[in-house]
């Protein structure tokens, strides 16, 4: 009687935490999945995607890997530095990843999208996708 007691406690701690995952994850909470970091890096200069840059369409976060300028994306300016790349160098395994992807400005690339890059001479950028 008692093992039919566990077991019927157990279920219902399991199936608990199964719905707060899953509530975590359709508001967006709790995040699964690898984060790619293994794109391209920009220099100063314009691009257009599949001529001079090859991504597959899908929304990226954009970051400052070294120095400090601006990206020009669908009529939209975004200023970056390497602070947050720097900050996100201190945390173990993937989770610089998730910290770069997180506090990144977010950016739908399509097939035939533009990115100008302007900055000092020592600036990097790079991509993050989920």
């Amino acid at each position: 009687m008692k093992s039919k007691k566990w077991i019927f406690a157990a279920t219902i701690v399991i199936l608990g935490l199964i719905s707060l995952l899953y509530v975590g994850y359709k508001t967006n909470n709790v995040r699964f999945g690898i984060i790619r970091d293994d794109l391209p890096t920009l220099v100063s200069g314009d691009y257009k995607n599949n001529d001079n840059l090859s991504l597959k369409p899908g929304v990226y976060a954009i970051y400052a890997k070294r120095g400090k300028g601006e990206i020009r994306f669908a009529g939209k300016l975004y200023k970056l530095d390497d602070a947050l790349f720097v900050r996100a160098q201190k945390q173990p395994g993937n989770v610089k990843n998730a910290v770069i992807y997180e506090e990144s400005p977010k950016i739908f690339i399509g097939e035939d999208s533009k990115i100008s890059v302007k900055g000092d001479r020592k600036f990097l950028v790079s991509f993050v996708k989920r």
